[in-house]
């Protein structure tokens, strides 16, 4: 595999998995305005001629979806932000209910991560192997 390949390999990994992320995504009820479906994106990055890394883009409020969390169902330690110049924190009787009740987790990203994951690390160790293969002249 030469890095050209690797490259192809890389982006189509990358395209894959941000598409089974907003199928997993609409699968679960985000689909209103599809907003959310359409701000799932993805990036990769190069140095010396090969994809280096691959960054995932989304909305903030996916990791809400993600964990059940939400007004009223805060984390375990709650936490602060500023809004228009004010800084706000976690209400108190919200703390501890993240993923319970009306708002369940429904962990899409990290789900489809962790199948996906693998594979990607099968094509770095294809690309690595080869390339180390050849560097010691082993034919």
């Amino acid at each position: 595999m030469d890095a050209d390949e690797f490259n192809q390999a890389m982006r189509q990994w990358g395209h894959a998995s941000r598409d089974e992320v907003r199928q997993a995504l609409a699968s679960v009820g985000a689909k209103n305005t599809g907003r959310l479906i359409r701000e799932v994106n993805v990036r990769m990055g190069q140095q010396f001629g090969r994809v280096n890394r691959i960054t995932f883009g989304f909305p903030r409020y996916l990791v809400f979806v993600e964990k059940g969390a939400g007004k009223g169902y805060g984390g375990k330690k709650g936490s602060r932000w500023v809004t228009d110049g004010q800084t706000r924190r976690t209400n108190k009787g919200s703390l501890g209910k993240m993923g319970a009740g009306a708002r369940p987790a429904r962990p899409t990203f990290k789900n489809t991560m962790d199948r996906r994951v693998p594979v990607l690390a099968s094509i770095a160790a294809q690309f690595w192997a080869d390339a180390a293969i050849k560097g010691i002249g082993i034919k």
